[in-house]
């Protein structure tokens, strides 16, 4: 799980413009990161039907680590979450940053 630290104060558009680029690449680095692990879970999951359809138990050890995946997946989507939630205030901190010129001009 991704712990953010609190972001220093940004002075500057061009500090706030830098912090939500920032956000946003870590924003699509976890969506995508949390896709693969989906997708490798619906892999598991028609690959277990599989098994039991054939009557064969599934393994322990597969089961432990669809059970890390599925932990991995919870902990992925709560980072999603937090970097889209602090995205979303970057760039209305980015919007309000704005507004100043957009008046004078």
């Amino acid at each position: 799980m991704i712990r953010l630290e609190p972001v220093p104060a940004c002075h500057t558009l061009s500090d706030l413009l830098e912090l939500r680029a920032a956000l946003r690449r870590q924003e699509l680095l976890v969506g995508g990161a949390l896709r693969d692990v989906q997708n490798e879970l619906k892999s598991w999951q028609r690959h277990r039907r599989a098994q039991e359809l054939a009557g064969q138990p599934v393994p322990r050890e597969l089961v432990l680590l669809w059970d890390g995946l599925e932990e991995r997946e919870r902990e992925l989507a709560l980072d999603l979450l937090q970097i889209s939630a602090a995205h979303a205030e970057a760039d209305q901190d980015v919007q309000a940053a704005l507004r100043p010129h957009k008046q004078a001009g």
